[in-house]
């Protein structure tokens, strides 16, 4: 079974999602593990119509109260994202575009 430490974060790191996820209008369907300096971890609703104002800085561990399935892709590596059609769907894993 897959725990929070597998991120290799502590469970107040800050990771961003969308206004969506916060509010519990959808799911996290779209989570990315850039590539950047910082190698920042992003948990959106999938919505590809996003602004800047949609954004929310949270910790790991609101994220995983939200939807602790994500547990299940923790070993995503930097420089790839992960796609589901439904929280009950498989993740799909490719590598981000440069």
């Amino acid at each position: 079974m897959k725990r929070m430490e597998n991120f290799n974060l502590p469970e107040n790191a800050a990771i961003i999602t969308c206004s969506h996820v916060l509010e519990k209008s959808y799911k996290v369907l779209y989570v990315s593990h850039d590539a950047d300096e910082d190698e920042d971890w992003q948990f959106l609703c999938g919505i590809e119509s996003h602004c800047v104002d949609d954004a929310r800085i949270i910790s790991l561990k609101e994220i995983l109260n939200i939807d602790n399935s994500l547990l299940s892709i923790a070993d995503l590596p930097v420089g790839y994202y992960a796609t589901r059609e439904s929280p009950c769907s498989d993740w799909h894993i490719k590598a981000l575009e440069e």
